[in-house]
């Protein structure tokens, strides 16, 4: 997932680009983090498209959908599971 930003900054016309994935592959990585962090449950894989199944057969065997579990999660817990993301938000909210 990526994104384009522009703005200005000290006078200056800027463009911040900003590209989200996971640890190794993808996005859902971070969203497994931060169910072993909720949950105290592992949800692995050996690629991103077989991580996508494991994590929709926890929704299911928990009967809660993905987006439910992020709303869910503590600050604390966001910024844990989604390190990268957090980090990147802080800065722009700073500026």
């Amino acid at each position: 997932m990526a994104h384009i930003i522009k703005g200005v900054f000290g006078g200056r016309e800027i463009i911040v680009y900003i590209v989200l994935c996971g640890i190794k592959w993808c996005l859902e990585e971070e969203i497994a983090k931060l169910i072993e962090i909720r949950y105290k449950t592992k949800v692995t894989a050996s690629s991103c498209r077989k991580l996508k199944i494991n994590l929709r057969r926890f929704e299911k065997e928990h009967n809660k959908k993905l987006e439910t579990i992020i709303e869910e999660a503590s600050k604390k817990e966001l910024e844990c599971a989604f390190g990268g993301l957090t980090y990147v938000l802080k800065l722009l909210e700073k500026e």
